[in-house]
């Protein structure tokens, strides 16, 4: 979403399979339990940070890690409704700065997905809600889900349900 004046959209994907991939390193290297473990001792504060970084692209894939770590050192619905709270409110933060290139880059894209993939137009709105809860271009889901006019109040709701959503599936298909 930050880049989305500056880089392609292309690009921000391919950033988005290089940052996975550096991800699993992380995480092969347990760095993920290094850094759930110091944020648990900061109880709710630790919860808030690890959502604050839920947010960003480059860092979502290992903030979900750690984040799915914390719900296992401390009461798993705590950590995720304060983790995915603070993550829509810094989301919202960023789209309300970002609204004019969003709303734009969205629109482009609703129109090539309705002209391109007509089959896939049902579930659309569907696969757009879980985008929000991974590392992927917020354009998308936005513009799967038929989004086209960011309304902050109804997005937080939106991103906030989709991230805790997200967290719970991973949570229960990890642990």
């Amino acid at each position: 979403m930050l880049l989305s004046k500056s880089v392609s959209f292309k690009a921000r994907l391919s950033l988005v399979v290089i940052v996975l991939a550096a991800t699993a390193i992380m995480i092969l290297l347990g760095l993920d339990k290094i850094v759930s473990s110091e944020l648990s001792k900061w109880g709710i504060f630790g919860a808030i940070i690890a959502g604050a970084f839920y947010t960003f692209g480059i860092s979502t894939p290992f903030a979900m890690a750690v984040i799915l770590e914390l719900m296992n050192f401390n009461d798993q619905f705590s950590v995720i409704i304060i983790s995915c709270a603070t993550a829509a409110v810094v989301d919202c933060v960023f789209f309300s700065i970002m609204r004019d290139s969003l709303e734009k880059n969205t629109k482009y894209i609703l129109m090539h997905i309705r002209k391109k993939y007509k089959s896939i137009v049902s579930f659309a709105p569907f696969m757009g809600f879980f985008i929000f809860g991974l590392p992927l271009p917020d354009e998308f889901a936005l513009a799967l889900m038929g989004i086209t006019k960011i309304e902050l109040k109804k997005l937080w709701v939106i991103i906030f349900l989709a991230k805790t959503i997200t967290l719970l599936i991973l949570w229960k298909a990890i642990f």
